[in-house]
Order: structure tokens, then sequence, then C-alpha cells
């Protein structure tokens, strides 16, 4: 994959931390935990194709602020790319490159 692992285990790491804090059941953070080793195409779907609602979704964006000291731009969050795992990892990471 293009993007560097670390920005997406970060992402996915926000994920599952944001389900658990909005109540998830361990299916579904079982589910959530096995996109690690997703494909590409798993990883371009969106929050709702993954089970999120938009709510635990912004939540993955707190997360991964709080995580990084770096404030995602509105710009960012509301782009339809940003709005999936691998999308989200390379905003995350273009964010983290400008703050330096």
């Amino acid at each position: 994959m293009p993007d560097s692992p670390d920005g997406l285990t970060a992402v996915m790491d926000a994920i599952v931390t944001a389900a658990g804090k909005a109540g998830a059941d361990d299916s579904v953070l079982a589910r959530l935990r096995c996109l690690r080793t997703a494909d590409e195409d798993t990883l371009l779907k969106s929050p709702a194709e993954l089970g999120l609602d938009s709510l635990t979704w912004l939540e993955v964006l707190t997360v991964l602020e709080e995580r990084f000291d770096v404030l995602l731009p509105d710009v960012v969050v509301v782009t339809p790319e940003s709005r999936t795992v691998l999308g989200l990892a390379r905003a995350l990471a273009e964010c983290r490159r400008a703050a330096r």
C-alpha cells in the first residue's frame, strides 16, 4: 500500500477505540480489529459500510487529534476521500507533515 503502515495502524486503532467508547459489542470490535489485515478495497469503504455511524466516525477524528496533537482541518474532515480508512490515513499524514 502506498501509505505508511504506521498511519494506517493509527487510524485503525482509533476506529477500534472510538467504537469501544461508543459501546460497540465484542463481535463488532473483533470485526473492526480485522481491518489490520484488510485489502485496499475494504480500506476504501465508507464508515457506514464498515458499520460505523457518523458520531463514532467523529470520535475517530477526535482520538487521532488527541493522540497526535494535531488538528484535522474542516476542509480535510468533510472531503469524501477522508471518510475512508485509507483516505483518513493520508489526510493525517499530510496534517502531521504540515505541522513539522
